[in-house]
């Protein structure tokens, strides 16, 4: 999306299907192992329903959605085979770079009017930039005694707090506090945390024009309400409520694909959340099986907490992402992290359980409990 919106647009239009091709020739060269059958039946389910109920929201052409629909099941297909050779580190290393060109977009491409004094390096999203911020952040507990251990949490804080996304700044606290019940020791974060947001709100009183966000968050610290400093302003609650009565029109096929994406009788942006995309658009069905989807997700990563417990802080952060972001199925970095967190929840879940007590037994010891 960066080289399209600063760049060429059809540069772009290569890179983009040289990248699913370039996918495709990795699939056919692979040894060939099971397919993420949830990915393929939610896939199946929300296409097909959501064609047949509601054709008058089809794109402008057949041809569009078409293409929308094979990139969804090549990434499910193709890239599940792939994310399932990614480790730890790489991943790391992925995120990493995806939030360290935020300097980038500083340095070459920043947009003062188009981006409002917030920062989404490749993504053109803030909201998106501080999902990547808080996936790497939850990753760097698996780095354990690793020197590069507090640098990496210090980069994806940063990076995300200038994102001024209030959904990293909830979901980050939410991820250390469920870090302390692996060890206590990672209380040492929340104080880092701390003072980086307090740097941020300097560096903002400093400058000639204050971002708005930084000095919503700033009145609120000083103990002004939540109304009153404007942070609840422009909610995602209110945005839901646009779309609450089209839900209760059709529940059960909802009203066909794509029509929950904004510029429409409800509302002008769409409902920023996917679970009520997916019901508005393709009914009740498919969101059961989406949130059952979910839910395995979370069972898994929960499975295996005290020998891997960065997946499910990072599962449980993605769901509750979801909840204020509808770009899911179109969207390959959200589609690669879903499968990549089932595939090794999936995989250490299913390792010896008397290793994982005798794991959880030492991590109690380290904390001092």
């Amino acid at each position: 999306m960066v080289v399209l919106v600063h760049m060429n647009a059809v540069f772009s239009s290569l890179l983009s299907y040289g990248s699913f091709l370039m996918l495709l020739a990795y699939y056919i060269l692979a040894p060939k192992t099971q397919m993420n059958h949830w990915m393929i039946l939610i896939g199946l389910l929300y296409f097909s329903i959501s064609t047949l109920s509601g054709q008058t929201y089809l794109p402008e052409t057949n041809r569009d959605f078409y293409v929308y629909m094979a990139k969804y099941f090549i990434v499910a297909i193709a890239g599940y085979e792939l994310i399932k050779n990614v480790s730890n580190r790489e991943m790391l290393i992925f995120l990493a770079i995806g939030a360290f060109s935020i300097v980038f977009q500083i340095l070459y491409f920043y947009d003062p009017l188009r981006d409002s004094g917030r920062y989404s390096g490749f993504y053109l999203n803030p909201n998106g930039m501080g999902f990547i911020c808080l996936m790497g952040y939850a990753l760097t507990f698996s780095l354990g005694k690793s020197k590069w251990k507090l640098p990496a949490q210090i980069l994806f804080t940063i990076m995300g707090l200038v994102t001024f996304s209030r959904t990293f700044m909830v979901l980050w606290i939410l991820v250390n506090l469920i870090s302390l019940k692996y060890s206590v020791k990672n209380v040492r974060v929340f104080v880092l945390g701390f003072f980086l947001l307090l740097a941020v709100i300097t560096y903002n009183e400093i400058l000639p024009v204050k971002n708005p966000r930084i000095e919503q968050i700033s009145a609120l610290i000083s103990g002004e309400s939540l109304s009153s400093s404007g942070l609840g302003e422009d909610s995602r609650t209110d945005t839901w409520s646009n779309y609450y009565g089209a839900v209760s029109q059709k529940p059960f096929l909802g009203h066909g694909f794509d029509s929950f994406r904004g510029h429409t009788q409800w509302g002008v942006v769409g409902p920023h959340n996917t679970y009520l995309k997916i019901i508005g658009e393709a009914g009740i069905i498919v969101l059961v099986v989406f949130l059952l989807f979910m839910l395995s997700t979370l069972r898994k990563s929960w499975d295996c907490f005290h020998r891997q417990p960065h997946l499910f802080m990072m599962a449980l952060a993605f769901v509750l992402y979801l909840a204020t972001n509808h770009n899911y199925f179109d969207t390959g970095y959200m589609l690669f992290m879903i499968m990549w967190l089932y595939h090794n929840s999936k995989e250490y879940s299913l390792q010896d359980p008397d290793e994982d007590l005798a794991i959880a037994d030492h991590a109690k010891m380290e904390s001092g409990n």
